[in-house]
């Protein structure tokens, strides 16, 4: 499962790369996308290993439960296709799509960016509540920490996620009729991803090196 929380953090750094080009339908898309999926890998793997680790702890059968990577990888399949067939139907509506708006920076001049509708905030949604799910399976498996060192970091990483997203979503829904420089949403998603990603790559993996 750690391959697939990697290959998720590379598709959520990638996020960033269709803010370099022009904003279209195709780049706000694409940035949409690259988002999803790369939190659905990243954390719907976390979620499912601490998923895993609950069921292992409290076990309240004489006969060894064994739940397999492969298991798990049927789960984390079930959750992203639930985000892949949302990104489809999100991009069929070519309304309410993601798409470049004009907007006005506070000295009056205009620039192209992508714009935020209610899909976006459906989309934040759908994460929290997958964070919820590994939020309260990080409460019953606490007492594992000893047994499993590496859910305490793992926790953390997953609380730390939904603390920064909580912040995201409220800079959006505030930011969404202000005028603003046309460099902050390219900075909001710069540090988004580094406070969420990075952290949970270094959490990780310091447990890797001890």
């Amino acid at each position: 499962m750690l391959f697939m929380v990697l290959l998720g953090a590379i598709v959520s750094y990638s996020e960033i790369l269709p803010m370099y080009f022009e904003p279209n339908y195709w780049t706000c898309m694409g940035a949409q996308v690259l988002y999803l999926e790369g939190f659905l890998l990243a954390y719907g793997a976390l979620v499912l290993k601490t998923w895993r680790e609950c069921k292992l702890f409290y076990v309240r059968s004489v006969k060894t439960i064994k739940i397999t990577d492969q298991s798990l990888m049927k789960r984390l399949g079930v959750i992203m296709a639930i985000g892949t067939a949302y990104l489809i139907i999100w991009a069929l509506r070519r309304v309410d799509s993601p798409r470049e708006e004009q907007r006005l920076d506070p000295f009056g001049l205009k620039y192209e960016t992508c714009t935020i509708t209610e899909w976006n905030f459906v989309s934040m949604a759908f994460q929290l509540a997958i964070l919820l799910w590994g939020a309260v399976l990080s409460i019953q498996v606490r007492r594992a920490s000893i047994a499993f060192k590496e859910t305490k970091l793992v926790t953390w990483a997953i609380f730390n996620e939904g603390v920064v997203l909580c912040f995201v979503i409220l800079i959006n829904v505030l930011l969404k009729n202000t005028k603003v420089s046309c460099y902050v949403p390219f900075t909001i998603s710069f540090i988004r991803i580094h406070l969420t990603i990075t952290i949970m790559l270094l959490l990780l993996f310091s447990y890797k090196v001890d």
